[in-house]
C-alpha cells in the first residue's frame, strides 16, 4: 500500500506518494542554485525587441509598397510613421512622381527575414525578399510594366526614435539572389 509524504522543497511543498515504488515524482531545483554556463538558449530565437523590429520592417513594406493611387496627406503620415525623414520624403516623392508619369505599383512584395541585429538605437534587418508578384504598372490600363524577382537580397537599417518607435532609415539592394 502507498502512502502519501510531505517534502519540503526550497520553500515549495510537493506531494509524492511513498512506497515500495516511486515513479514519477520530480521536484524543481532550489532556486539557490546558480545557472549552469553551458545551458544557452538556442540561437535565433528572436528577443521582443527583435520581433517589434521585424514588425517594423514588414509594415514598412506594407505601407509603402501600397497600389492604391492614394498618395494624400494620410498616406504621408503613415509613411512617416515606419520611415525616417530623409527616407519617408524620398517616398513620398517619388510615389506621386510616378503616378504623375502614369505608373502605379502593383502587388504586394513578401518580406522573409533572415536576421535582426541590434546594436543600442540601431537595427539591422537582412531579407529575401520576394517581389515575384509586384512590379510597376501602367496607370491607365492596369498592365505591368515590369515584376521583381523571387528571391531579392535586402539589407535594411533602422532607427529607434525619441518616441521609442523603430522606423526604416535606409534600404539597400545589394543585388544578386539570396
Amino acid at each position: 500500500m502507498l502512502s502519501t509524504r510531505v517534502v519540503p522543497v526550497a520553500a515549495r511543498t510537493v506531494l509524492c506518494p511513498v512506497g515500495f515504488i516511486v515513479v514519477g515524482c520530480a521536484t524543481a531545483p532550489p532556486a539557490t542554485l546558480p545557472a549552469d554556463p553551458s545551458i544557452v538558449a538556442p540561437p535565433g530565437l528572436p528577443s521582443d525587441e527583435h520581433a517589434v523590429v521585424e514588425r517594423a520592417y514588414r509594415d514598412f513594406w506594407r505601407i509603402t509598397w501600397n497600389s492604391t493611387t492614394e498618395r494624400d496627406g494620410v498616406w504621408d503620415a503613415e509613411v512617416r510613421r515606419v520611415a525616417g525623414q530623409e527616407l519617408a520624403d524620398q517616398i513620398t516623392s517619388r510615389a506621386r512622381e510616378q503616378l504623375a508619369g502614369g505608373i502605379r505599383l502593383y502587388g504586394a512584395v513578401v518580406a522573409r527575414v533572415s536576421s535582426v541585429q541590434i546594436t543600442g538605437g540601431q537595427a539591422s534587418v537582412q531579407d529575401c525578399q520576394d517581389a515575384s508578384r509586384a512590379g510597376q504598372a501602367d496607370l491607365a490600363s492596369g498592365n505591368p510594366k515590369n515584376v521583381g524577382i523571387a528571391r531579392n537580397l535586402v539589407h535594411a537599417t533602422l532607427t529607434k526614435g525619441p518616441d521609442a518607435v523603430w522606423r526604416v532609415d535606409r534600404i539597400e539592394f545589394p543585388g544578386g539572389e539570396c
